[in-house]
Order: structure tokens, then sequence, then C-alpha cells
């Protein structure tokens, strides 16, 4: 079973430099909805992985951690 890994969203968002503030303007959704997601607090949304993927141009499955 997979699941969301939001230490690789903050990965990426630090390797390309932005802000939480600037990702979430991308993502086009709050900068408090990107912390939750990248600590793990919630699970984005279809669409917000969709945007994601887009933004830092990898396959939403790169997002994901296998979970046992």
């Amino acid at each position: 079973m997979k699941k969301f890994n939001g230490k690789k969203l903050s990965l990426l968002r630090k390797n390309k430099g932005f802000s939480q503030r600037e990702l979430a303007q991308l993502l086009h959704c709050s900068h408090s909805l990107v912390n939750l997601m990248e600590n793990g607090k919630i699970q984005p949304t279809t669409s917000k992985l969709l945007g994601i993927s887009e933004v830092f141009k990898i396959p939403m499955d790169d997002l994901f951690s296998d979970f046992f």
C-alpha cells in the first residue's frame, strides 16, 4: 500500500527554493494547507496531487512511499 509522503513534498519545495506561500500560490491553496500536507496531517486531493506533479514535473507516484 502506498501513502502520500509529505517529507518528499517538503524536500521538493526546498530544492526548488520555494517558500510554503509560493508553493501555495502555484497550487491555488493556502500556505497552511501546504504545511499540513508536508507534516502528514492531511492527504492531498487528487487535484492537488496533479498540481504538485505539474509544478515539480514529476510523476504523481513519486509523491508516495510504500506503507505496510
